[in-house]
């Protein structure tokens, strides 16, 4: 029996906050001119599996599953895992009209991928971004607010670079535009 605790802990946190979803999987799918050795860690015959298992297990809440095959770009170099995410999450299928939340959640693989696909979700879904974890050992997804402390931190550092120009007026700007919680 398959079992995918960690994808199935962040799908039900989103689907806790959605009626339906649609679930996008990256795998690496490396070509033969890379070692063998890492060639036979590739994950993308488990993402179709997993496809197949989260349309069969959630058919009424999961609308739609795709499989995106990393095999261009190596998963270990972070620029090339850039390159990557920016360029996939430009495409219409990951950036439908009607999109009002995007979650995200790398459950596994390399970190050069999770942390790219992370700041690329952040920037190209904005607010709309959820970036969650699931922690070792457990069974529950959990946020990390990371587009949150990212913008917070933009901010941070755009009103005291205005306040070290003693330039008040965009300091007034910058807090009228994004207030406090």
């Amino acid at each position: 029996r398959l079992a995918a605790p960690r994808v199935e802990a962040s799908l039900r946190y989103s689907l806790d906050r959605e009626p339906r979803v649609r679930v996008a999987l990256f795998a690496t799918d490396q070509p033969e001119t890379v070692e063998e050795r890492h060639r036979a860690r590739d994950t993308i015959h488990v993402a179709g599996l997993l496809k197949e298992y989260l349309r069969r297990r959630y058919p009424n809440r999961v609308e739609d599953v795709r499989v995106y095959a990393i095999r261009d770009h190596s998963p270990v170099h972070y620029d090339e895992m850039f390159a990557f995410y920016q360029e996939e999450l430009m495409r219409s299928a990951l950036n439908p009209p009607d999109l009002t939340a995007a979650y995200v959640a790398p459950v596994g693989g390399i970190p050069a991928a999770n942390f790219a696909l992370l700041v690329q979700a952040v920037d190209r879904y904005g607010e709309r971004c959820h970036s969650l974890y699931v922690p070792e050992g457990s069974d529950e997804a959990v946020p990390m607010n990371l587009g949150q402390r990212m913008r917070t931190a933009l901010l941070r550092r755009l009103a005291l670079e205005a306040v070290e120009a003693l330039d008040f007026r965009r300091v007034a700007a910058l807090l009228a535009e994004h207030p406090a919680p």
